[in-house]
């Protein structure tokens, strides 16, 4: 939706013919092994393609990373596979008689070991990049809508397992450290918001540390985040809401007063 109806076209354009180009090259190749692993590439690709139909995977950030390394991994393996199997045509592969059945054997493990170990790592990437931050996505979901029903012990246990498999998402972070503090254990809610600010600089984040501090008295540190918080955006009233009561808490009634001023102003 950012890019626009334009930007919407390019990119079916791209997707078209990343697929166009691809059929006809697994379609040329000669090797079994090669068309698997192109067609391991692809399924990876196109599995992400239709979660985007139901969601947005590729506005995480490591999601979409994932989606991009891994078209270009296959646009470059095409050529490469293709540009060997053309040399192997025109050369057609000499017989070379002085190679005994013995080395025939060891060239053919050699082969076989790399390709595994290909595979292996290529599978890895794929669970790694793309199947994990996408299960994440579905337990944030169903913790999101226990949150909605009050249900925050249900929540707590899908957003420690969606920041378990995707432990640099700032929105999951996010969540899991706002249920916390939901449930009153405060020192974990500070602890996993504090991480969020690492990776997302979302208001609500700083909001909630604000409220964490809050609530174990440590008023300095409360204070610099809803200021923080009415940094981010100055027409959150409820920073200013709290930034008041927090100065009301430690009987700085001029500097509360002020604050509770500025909502009306908004």
């Amino acid at each position: 939706s950012e890019m626009g109806i334009i930007g919407l076209l390019f990119f079916l354009l791209f997707i078209y013919l990343f697929y166009h180009h691809s059929i006809k090259i697994i379609k040329e190749l000669e090797k079994n092994e090669e068309k698997i692993i192109l067609i391991g590439l692809i399924s990876g690709i196109t599995i992400t393609l239709f979660h985007s139909i139901f969601s947005f995977p590729l506005h995480i950030p490591a999601t979409s990373a994932a989606f991009w390394f891994i078209v270009g991994l296959t646009v470059v393996l095409e050529e490469m596979f293709l540009k060997k199997d053309r040399n192997s045509k025109i050369i057609k592969y000499r017989r070379i008689f002085f190679y005994s059945d013995n080395n025939k054997i060891i060239l053919n493990i050699f082969k076989t070991s790399t390709m595994i170990i290909v595979i292996f790592f290529i599978i890895i990437l794929i669970n790694t990049l793309i199947i994990k931050p996408y299960i994440a996505e579905i337990y944030y979901f169903s913790g999101m809508r226990d949150s909605v029903d009050k249900n925050y012990e249900k929540a707590l246990s899908n957003f420690e397992y969606s920041a378990k498999l995707d432990n640099y998402n700032g929105r999951n972070l996010h969540a899991l450290g706002t249920t916390y503090y939901n449930l009153k254990i405060y020192d974990k809610a500070e602890r996993v918001l504090q991480r969020a600010k690492n990776y997302i600089t979302d208001v609500n984040t700083f909001y909630n540390l604000g409220l964490v501090y809050s609530q174990v008295s440590l008023y300095k540190k409360a204070e610099e985040e809803f200021k923080q918080t009415i940094y981010l955006n100055p027409k959150f009233t409820k920073g200013y809401h709290y930034l008041g009561l927090l100065y009301f808490q430690q009987e700085d009634y001029d500097n509360a007063i002020e604050q509770w001023s500025k909502i009306l102003e908004i």
